[in-house]
């Protein structure tokens, strides 16, 4: 029986502690693993695609959980203990029908692909000394480059983002444009990651990931960031109590972020008991204390601070609509929200991104609540103006991972649905020769789609002219501004040659084509029939479009 080799997929939060590798039952490849890694625990996901479903779909065939394996808190040889010991966990549990596996630390995995999205990965040098070090782990050789990726583990939810853009393009008449997204991630530490479409390197290559980083905000870590994290919940509500007993009332003054009363809070004494003490007096103490003796370090402080989070949700959302949440709570968690509002704010302005063409995505404990991801939505659009194009929920990003991955091996190449569309009024060979050297082609602002469209649009030209028409010798790679410029310039001799991809259908270069004179127009990309039907429509035309449009490609 053929068995459907699965990935491996590492989802990383939490602590880590060192016990004996076990030893489990065949060594060949069996299936894709993926790894997530964040502050609170490491998950590890065995995945392969579905042999029973007709469409791209993911089989979960196991899961396993460790304690954190960041590498910036943990080290190197931490990280990469607890992801042993996750994957040793999900290899136990997988279902009877496949193979049993006998691995061990540093011998080969059975893993035909390994996609670990680590929190504490932020450089290159980071993912080169994790890439030896999981290397090593799962025991590949150099013939083995392909097999293991590492990447941050805001990577890993951005398949969310991917599946909405190429959405876009597949079927572009029915589905609103999208300009890429944000991976916002609130767990025990926070940043926002702004991605966008490639270059298109993507084109050809369906297991390549159609976009790129275009920057990131905020992942700084608990010493110098986190805003917005379950860390800096947890900080700010021992802050403010211990403001309010420095007050002498334990009460908040106005002038201080919070303004309610805490004396009478139902999350006080939530709080006394999580760190177990009786007394506000000993909260500090608590709040730093160590037991070096069994081991403690830095990190467990750390998240025994980020786990007061959960506490101070339980007092604001108490699940129940008939019973008012905590208003001390609600007021440290509306605080809270403020901040990631401001990451957001911060990444679209930086990177001149439009909220309502962009998916948003968020992952981390801090979204277990729908009231609170409410609060965030709401304030991103009471303060800035935000409203969204897509918002999506990530609990699972080793298995959004997983599905991605699926889902890239079984979509269509993208320049499927970069078909050409043409708009054309014949004129004689000789004038078309004479106007050779004067043609714009004006691009989507993607390299190797530009070049590839401009060939085959150059092809469609000198074969429809029945000999009279040659191929001119230049002609001038545009992108949309310039193609704008040319425009308004209204150069009655020039010919447009104009690619009109899903994300350059602005509004202001169609304003400007509708009054181009023009004697050539020739259209390109997902959305030409759109732009076609918008030009033939336009008022104060002075020349004639024919068009001879390419049947749209479809996905199912």
């Amino acid at each position: 029986m053929d068995v459907h080799q699965p990935d491996l997929f590492l989802s990383i939060d939490g602590q880590l502690r060192f016990s004996d590798c076990p030893l489990i039952t065949p060594s060949t490849p069996i299936a894709d693993c993926f790894l997530a890694g964040g502050g609170t625990k490491t998950k590890v996901t065995i995945a392969a695609p579905s042999p029973s479903s007709l469409s791209p779909s993911v089989q979960i065939l196991a899961t396993g959980a460790h304690r954190s394996s960041n590498c910036s808190d943990l080290g190197i040889q931490f990280a990469v203990e607890s992801i042993g010991h996750a994957t040793l966990q999900a290899l136990a549990k997988l279902p009877s029908h496949y193979p049993a596996t006998s691995w061990t630390f540093h011998q080969p995995a059975p893993f035909m692909k390994i996609w670990a999205g680590l929190s504490g990965v932020d450089s290159q040098a980071d993912v080169v000394a994790m890439k030896a070090a999981l290397g090593e782990l799962f025991g590949l050789g150099p013939q083995d480059e392909k097999v293991l990726v590492i990447s941050n583990d805001c990577d890993l939810l951005s398949g969310s983002i991917e599946f909405h853009y190429r959405r876009s393009i597949e079927i572009s008449s029915s589905y609103k444009p999208c300009d890429g997204g944000i991976v916002l991630i609130a767990g025990t530490g926070s940043i926002a990651t702004a991605y966008v479409p490639s270059s298109f390197s993507a084109i050809d290559v369906p297991r390549e990931s159609l976009l790129k980083v275009a920057g990131r905000v905020g992942g700084y870590g608990y010493l110098l960031g986190d805003e917005g994290s379950a860390f800096d919940v947890g900080r700010f509500t021992v802050k403010a109590v211990l403001e309010a007993a420095d007050a002498g009332e334990l009460e908040v003054k106005l002038d201080r972020p919070l303004s309610s009363t805490i004396a009478n809070s139902t999350l006080l004494p939530a709080l006394l008991d999580h760190f177990g003490v009786h007394h506000v007096d000993d909260l500090l103490g608590a709040v730093y204390r160590l037991n070096k003796s069994a081991g403690q370090t830095e990190h467990d402080r750390k998240v025994r601070l980020a786990e007061v989070s959960r506490v101070v949700m339980r007092c604001a959302y108490p699940g129940d609509p008939s019973v008012v949440g905590d208003q001390f709570a609600l007021e440290v968690m509306a605080q809270t929200a403020k901040k990631l509002s401001v990451l957001l704010h911060e990444v679209c302005r930086i990177h001149n991104l439009k909220p309502e063409r962009l998916v948003l995505c968020l992952g981390g404990g801090m979204w277990a609540y729908e009231a609170y991801k409410e609060t965030v939505l709401r304030l991103t659009a009471e303060s800035w103006g935000a409203e969204w194009g897509w918002v999506e929920s990530v609990k699972e990003p080793d298995q959004v991972a997983a599905t991605t991955l699926v889902r890239r091996q079984f979509s269509r190449p993208l320049n499927e649905f970069f078909t050409l569309a043409r708009a054309r009024l014949p004129f004689s060979g000789q004038k078309a020769q004479a106007r050779g050297d004067r043609r714009v082609w004006a691009g989507v602002g993607h390299p190797k789609l530009d070049q590839q469209m401009k060939d085959d649009s150059l092809e469609y030209i000198v074969s429809t002219e029945h000999g009279n028409y040659s191929k001119p010798t230049s002609l001038e790679l545009a992108s949309p501004q310039k193609a704008l410029s040319a425009c308004q310039a209204k150069r009655q001799d020039l010919e447009l040659i104009v690619s009109v991809g899903p994300n350059a259908i602005a509004s202001h270069v169609l304003v400007a084509l509708s009054t181009l004179e023009s004697r050539r127009l020739i259209f390109g990309g997902s959305v030409a029939r759109r732009v076609l039907v918008y030009l033939m429509g336009a008022k104060g035309q002075n020349f004639l479009l024919r068009a001879a449009l390419a049947t749209s490609h479809t996905y199912p």
